[in-house]
């Protein structure tokens, strides 16, 4: 440090300071040198030799930074450690940040330059990210929060969508590769269903939050609106059941609804479906239902079809129209069939007559299967070679068959009742023969029908001549045992007309032409009886005791003509109704139809004569009630040219005559002549087995059989 007054002295030596006065200071000096005392005074020189400090001697020496001294002013003095990088700097100031040096400790130091947003901080760090403080170069510094998941990055750059970070508000961020079609969109969100943005190989569509809904074009999937997708789109499909559609469900692979007439078959709902093929008429209804009898349409193989599964309304549940003929068999194995009937398997028997050389005719007997094929023919000729005939036949619940007629059992004899019984197979059982009056073998006696009961028994009606004094019939009724035909009881029934001329010969006759047993076993049968006006319709009903009878109820009928009336056939119904078929004289006219209803205590419900020809004769000789309570009468009508034709027709369970198509049905043989069905009887559906004859060019008189549909 430099003075104004210095002394000096040798290094051995002492000296003394006087006061000196320089200007207006004073300063005095008591201190030497090194090793003397003493002083001079001090004057003001130039002279170099006369200014500084000595190594040895005494004297005093000026302060100075660098000296090794801290003087006054000084903050420190290391002296030649004195160093702007040490602890103490060449202005003897202490080390600082901010002194403008960069002192141990210290990144930089620019002095008064040193900022928190310069290159050096003020804590003279070396900028740099993550000091906490933004310098240039940098977007933002947060320190230690500085992330690459928040909004300063590690690289003190602002977060942004795009920089490959993901920052607090954001969802993902792949950098570039941010794409609105790609896992992370541009505004650095995941891609989701429901942002508008469609992702590829992800999504199919997308139409936003709201908009993607599974009944529109794109569902809440982001899937394009399909077919088998599950949904069902408005206004685009119908259906859709996913996996499910098939051709042949209820949603088809077209997401249709199936209905009928889209050409597919669905499954469990329709049998066919020929599209704009399907047709009532045709194979495959409107309906899509296969077409078949029954269904209520007319196809190409069907007569008729009225959509019911009713036999005789006509047109039946096969589908042939009622009155159809299915069977005709015109047989010279006999002339005539006098009567039919059915055993409990549907087989059809049938009686009557065959001319046979030399031998009048013989009694015969067919059974047939319900097609016509026959099973077995037995005939009869009595010992007399006369002529014998079967008029009756009826069947037991085991399949016997029972045939009561007229037999000539010997030469020149009348002929006898005659009662047979053969096994289902046709081998003869039992055979009996009754006569009316046996001491009188010249006159006839007749049976002419017969019928069975639950306990097999057996029941006939005819005509006998007891007396021989009226040499007139009477109606014979009797009971046979079904075991061997021996006589349980009979019922020998005369009118109490007189013979107005008192003469033998000339007396009425009275005939027993059908009988039936009804479903209680009471017996009932019919024929004619003479009062005073020739004969009248006759029925009576029996209760069967055993060995006896007793008569429950006895009828006739008169009709119109005042004249010949007939009870032919016979027949009952479950509820014990009596249904009777015959003839009337019409007044001032021939024979009439006539059908009657009785109930069962022989009240007349109804009757009718449906005649083909009125003016003509005209006759019911077989009847027959059908599972439905339709009644179907058989017979003869006379043409105009006199001539008869087989006739059959069906009426209601009130007595009315079905009409065309299906009723009458006719038949004339190739003849040209004569034929006549004489008997019926009804299968289990209500068909018509008529049975009768007809006359033929290259055979004569032929036995026929007619089946006809219900």
């Amino acid at each position: 440090m430099l003075c104004a007054a210095c002394g000096g002295g040798g290094a051995s030596g002492t000296g003394g300071a006087t006061s000196a006065t320089t200007g207006s200071d004073t300063t005095s000096a008591t201190t030497g040198g090194m090793g003397g005392s003493g002083g001079a005074p001090l004057t003001t020189s130039t002279d170099a030799s006369t200014t500084g400090s000595m190594a040895s001697g005494t004297g005093g020496a000026a302060a100075m930074c660098g000296d090794g001294h801290k003087d006054p002013g000084e903050e420190c003095d290391e002296g030649a450690k004195n160093s702007d990088t040490g602890t103490c700097t060449t202005m003897c100031k202490n080390a600082a940040c901010g002194d403008g040096f960069v002192q141990t400790g210290e990144e930089c130091d620019d002095g008064a330059m040193n900022s928190d947003t310069g290159a050096c901080t003020t804590k003279c760090a070396a900028a740099k990210c993550g000091d906490g403080f933004t310098q240039m170069g940098e977007e933002c510094d947060m320190g230690v929060m500085n992330s690459d998941t928040g909004a300063c990055t590690s690289t003190c750059k602002n977060a942004v969508c795009g920089d490959s970070l993901v920052g607090p508000a954001e969802g993902c961020d792949l950098g570039a590769m941010n794409s609105d079609t790609g896992a992370c969109t541009s505004m650095c969100k995941s891609a989701t269903c429901g942002d508008s943005f469609v992702q590829s190989m992800v999504e199919q569509c997308d139409l936003g939050m709201g908009n993607n809904v599974d009944t529109g074009a794109c569902t809440s999937m982001c899937k394009n609106a399909s077919c088998g997708d599950g949904f069902v789109r408005t206004g685009v499909e119908e259906c859709d059941m996913g996996m499910l559609n098939a051709d042949t469900a209820a949603c088809t692979a077209a997401c249709k609804s199936a209905k009928c007439g889209d050409g597919l078959v669905q499954a469990g709902t329709e049998e066919c479906d020929l599209g704009m093929g399907n047709l009532n008429t045709g194979t495959c209804t409107l309906a899509c239902k296969n077409a078949k009898c029954g269904d209520g349409f007319k196809q190409a193989t069907e007569a008729c079809d009225d959509g019911n599964m009713v036999n005789g309304d006509g047109c039946n549940i096969d589908c042939v129209a009622s009155g159809t003929v299915l069977l005709t068999k015109s047989d010279a194995v006999a002339d005539a069939w006098y009567a039919v009937t059915k055993d409990p398997s549907g087989n059809i028997i049938t009686a009557g007559v065959v001319s046979v050389a030399n031998q009048g005719t013989n009694a015969i007997v067919q059974k047939q299967s319900p097609t016509g094929v026959v099973l077995w023919t037995q005939t009869f000729n009595g010992a007399g070679n006369g002529d014998d005939a079967a008029y009756g036949v009826t069947t037991d619940k085991l399949g016997n068959v029972i045939v009561v007629g007229a037999v000539v059992t010997a030469v020149g004899s009348g002929s006898d009742v005659w009662v047979r019984k053969y096994d289902m197979n046709g081998a003869t059982v039992w055979t009996q023969v009754y006569a009316g009056n046996p001491a009188q073998v010249t006159y006839n006696d007749f049976g002419l029908g017969v019928a069975t009961n639950s306990a097999n028994d057996v029941f006939i009606t005819g005509a006998v001549v007891p007396n021989v004094t009226t040499n007139a019939f009477d109606i014979l009724v009797a009971k046979l045992a079904g075991l061997n035909g021996t006589i349980a009881w009979t019922d020998v029934v005369n009118d109490t007309n007189p013979n107005p001329l008192n003469l033998a010969g000339t007396n009425h006759s009275d005939f027993g032409f059908a009988i039936t047993v009804d479903a209680n076993g009471a017996v009932i049968a019919t024929g004619s009886i003479d009062n005073t006006d020739l004969s009248d319709v006759w029925v009576r009903k029996y209760q069967d005791n055993g060995v006896s009878f007793t008569a429950l109820w006895n009828k006739t009928f008169n009709g119109p003509g005042n004249s010949t009336d007939t009870g032919s056939a016979i027949a009952t119904d479950a509820a014990g109704n009596v249904y009777l078929a015959g003839s009337q004289t019409i007044a001032g006219g021939n024979l009439n139809t006539w059908i009657s209803r009785l109930n069962s205590a022989g009240t007349q419900v109804w009757q009718t004569t449906a005649s083909v020809n009125t003016p003509l004769a005209d006759e019911a000789l077989g009847i027959g009630v059908d599972p439905t309570g339709l009644v179907a009468v058989c017979g003869y009508f006379t043409q105009a040219n006199n001539t008869q034709d087989g006739w059959v027709q069906k009426f209601s369970a009130a007595g009315v005559a079905i009409g065309a198509p299906s009723w009458p049905q006719t038949y004339n043989g190739n003849a040209g002549s004569d034929d006549a069905m004489n008997g019926l009887v009804l299968d289990a559906n209500g068909a018509v087995y008529a049975a009768g004859a007809e006359s033929t060019l290259a055979q004569g008189l032929n036995a026929l059989l007619v089946k006809y549909a219900p």
